[in-house]
């Protein structure tokens, strides 16, 4: 892809791009698209589910005994791909 390709900037380039008074897209969506969207937004995050209600421990935190210590993570992907 060449640099100048949307898909390779970063959002603050395509909306610096845009300009900072560009209005939200309001066509195609469905009925009350934008205020249900912003609605939404204010909400609590309770994830990604098929009906809205949440399937209790699904992925209970749990200890798995990997690392999420950074300089324990990126070692191991140095000696592999540097």
């Amino acid at each position: 892809m060449a640099a100048s390709d949307p898909r390779t900037r970063a959002i603050s380039e395509t909306s610096a791009s845009r300009g900072p008074n560009r209005p939200l897209f309001t066509r195609g969506g469905p009925p009350n698209y934008v205020q249900n969207s912003l609605a939404a937004a204010g909400q609590p995050f309770k994830g990604i589910t098929a009906d809205g209600s949440i399937v209790p421990s699904l992925y209970p935190v749990q200890k798995t005994g990997v690392s999420t210590r950074r300089g324990e993570i990126i070692e191991p992907w140095r000696q592999l791909y540097v």
